[in-house]
Order: structure tokens, then C-alpha cells, then sequence
């Protein structure tokens, strides 16, 4: 059996990973994928999500028992809707821009009009006007 291979920082990573150039063997996991950063990202978006529902039931009159189940649906498939499009423009911004370095349109624009479309069709389905909150009369409120 082989020893522990040397990492530059004198810590040794285990046999069976890399060869003694370094290259990665076959059957390796150091390339494995797991999520972890998916993970994180949708736990920091789940604040972002909430507020965007709460503002959005506030717009509609304020109290989500009234509301339809159905439109309660759309109202949460717009808040992740939004915040998809919100993703796709920060990495496009991170990447510097819609258009490449070859001058072509990059591919995530094309997800983020996606995005933005669906966005439109359920800010529709859901009403653009805000709507007023059902307020007691004075008598109501005084008792």
C-alpha cells in the first residue's frame, strides 16, 4: 500500500485521489458535487422570499385569510420569481454584462427574460392596483 502523498501546506491527502504528478486518479471524489452552496443560497433567499410574499398580500389588503388558496399560490410563485430573476441579473452583472467577450449575448439572458416574463404574466393574474383594507366604522372601532 502507498503512503499519503504530501500536500505543499505538509498535510497529506489520502491515496487514491491523485497520482504522483498530481493528475486525479480514476473513481476520485474530490470533484463531487453536493450542493452545499445551493443549500445556503436558498436559506439566505428564504427572508428575501417572505418579505416579497408579505408585501404582496399587504398590496392585496393586508390579511391572507380572506384571500384565495389559488391566489396565495400565485403570490408565492411570484415572490420565487422574482427572486430568479433577481439571480440571473446579479450573475449576468457579475460576469460584466449580457454580452460576452466574443460580442455574443450571453446564454443566462435568455433565462432571465424567461424570468422576467413569468414575473409579468403573475403580477397580472395577481393585480397590478393595490386594494383596500376593510376598515370598521367608527361606532365598530370605538366598542
Amino acid at each position: 500500500m502507498r503512503k499519503a502523498l504530501p500536500l505543499p501546506s505538509g498535510e497529506s491527502r489520502p491515496v487514491g485521489t491523485r497520482d504522483a504528478h498530481g493528475r486525479f486518479t480514476k473513481g476520485n471524489r474530490a470533484a463531487l458535487v453536493h450542493g452545499g452552496r445551493s443549500k445556503q443560497v436558498s436559506r439566505l433567499h428564504a427572508p428575501l422570499r417572505d418579505e416579497i410574499v408579505q408585501k404582496v398580500i399587504v398590496d392585496l389588503g393586508g390579511d391572507a385569510s380572506l384571500l384565495p388558496v389559488t391566489l396565495l399560490g400565485l403570490v408565492d410563485r411570484y415572490a420565487e420569481v422574482s427572486l430568479l430573476a433577481g439571480s440571473y441579473m446579479f450573475w449576468l452583472r457579475e460576469q460584466g454584462g449580457p454580452i460576452g467577450t466574443r460580442g455574443r449575448q450571453r446564454a443566462a439572458v435568455g433565462g432571465y427574460l424567461a424570468a422576467l416574463d413569468r414575473q409579468m404574466k403573475l403580477a397580472v393574474l395577481i393585480g397590478l392596483e393595490r386594494k383596500a383594507r376593510k376598515v370598521g366604522t367608527v361606532a365598530e372601532l370605538l366598542a
